[in-house]
């Protein structure tokens, strides 16, 4: 696509999908059109209602099978990916509770954390090595000293460093504690392979609107039955169904009160029928390829560090970097005025991240993401375009 910028045309680059995917997945506008067709889920004995039952019950199983879930009754729809890991924390989590989270994290995380340790709660922070990655020894001696942690918060792929852990680990480590284990994939569902049951995840929080190829406005919470009796309801009001002061009993309902979001619904279904027609696998391996060139790119210019493991096969999509006598702000207004780069710069709403990696006194850093549509020449265009600036 083309702007004209200055009386002269300019290519957009788009380099920003770890903040949302753009374009989204073939059919997800077509989709939340048509639900808006639609009466809503539960609410009455229509055909029409029955059909928007249907489209829940689809996301639900398609969703489920993406992560490797047990049921798709363990899949709860949220208002995105901050909702999600809202309702694990402070559903899960008291005044006074112990948490462990890393310092890579997001505010969706650290901020929750924050309020729940004014109110006397305990964070510890995990850190994570030079190249961005958690290690299961270190998280196991967090574990076995006091005071007894009641949640494990770790992000599955980093939105600075681009780093996907080892969660297999991880959770292998929670389980022997007897911990739950909340796993943000927000940065990795769509593009990364995830296997909760497997792993032994217990939670899992993900938005639709990043490498789900989905609308913003909607996301989802896996509950697994470790968590499920731990989890308390954080909001309360109508399902559709039942009568009495209480909530249902039963997942998904049970997390589920007011009106769902059926257009935003329709569009994961859609989103998400795509990626599995694609095959997950074949999107991770186009994202490595697609991320080992932009690295190779960048890395080639003295004036460029690169956050994070230098290896693209452990990396979520995203590059990282710091760019020698720039502001990242001002890197990125130019790329974008002068180039037509949309990138990201800042703190990245990570800045444990950026404290981690030293960058946080410099403004943080510019970050290059890839999408599933994402070519080779854009990426030669946009590292052409750093040269340039750094010239």
């Amino acid at each position: 696509m083309n702007d004209e910028m200055e009386g002269r045309s300019v290519r957009r680059i788009y380099l920003d999908h770890a903040a949302t995917s753009l374009p989204k997945a073939p059919g997800v506008a077509e989709a939340m059109t048509r639900a808006l067709e639609l009466p809503s889920p539960g609410r009455g004995n229509t055909a029409r209602a029955a059909e928007s039952a249907a489209l829940l019950a689809r996301c639900r199983s398609a969703v489920n099978r993406l992560i490797g879930g047990a049921s798709p009754d363990r899949i709860v729809f949220t208002a995105g990916g901050t909702d999600a890991l809202n309702l694990a924390l402070f559903g899960l989590l008291k005044p006074g509770d112990h948490a462990v989270v890393g310092d890579l994290e997001h505010t969706s995380v650290t901020r929750p954390l924050s309020a729940l340790r004014g109110d006397g709660g305990i964070t510890s922070m995990l850190e994570c090595d030079e190249h961005g990655f958690y290690r299961p020894e270190d998280l196991d001696e967090f574990l076995s000293v006091p005071p007894t942690a009641g949640l494990v918060a770790l992000s599955h792929g980093s939105n600075v460093a681009g780093t996907v852990q080892p969660v297999a680990e991880l959770a292998a480590v929670c389980r022997e504690h007897g911990v739950p284990f909340l796993l943000d994939a927000c940065q990795t569902a769509g593009h990364v392979p995830i296997a909760v049951v497997e792993w032994g995840v217990d939670l899992l929080a993900t938005g639709a609107h990043k490498g789900l190829l989905g609308p913003a406005g909607i996301g989802v919470l896996y509950v697994g039955e470790r968590a499920e009796p731990l989890l308390r309801n954080t909001r309360l009001g109508g399902t559709g169904g039942g009568g009495g002061d209480a909530m249902p009993e039963t997942l998904p309902h049970r997390l589920e009160p007011g009106t769902p979001n059926l257009p935003g619904v329709a569009g994961l279904l859609a989103a998400v029928e795509w990626i599995e027609r694609e095959g997950v696998n074949a999107l991770h391996a186009r994202s490595i390829e697609r991320t080992s060139r932009l690295i190779d790119r960048l890395a080639a210019f003295p004036d460029v560090r690169l956050l994070g493991t230098p290896d693209p096969g452990r990396r979520c999509g995203l590059v990282t970097v710091a760019l020698l006598g720039w502001e990242p702000s001002e890197a990125a207004a130019v790329l974008d005025a002068t180039f037509g780069v949309e990138c990201r710069a800042g703190l990245h709403c990570a800045p444990g991240a950026h404290a981690r990696f030293n960058t946080d006194r410099l403004g943080g850093g510019v970050r290059f993401s890839v999408g599933p549509f994402t070519t080779e020449t854009e990426i030669d265009a946009a590292a052409d375009a750093v040269a340039a600036i750094l010239s």
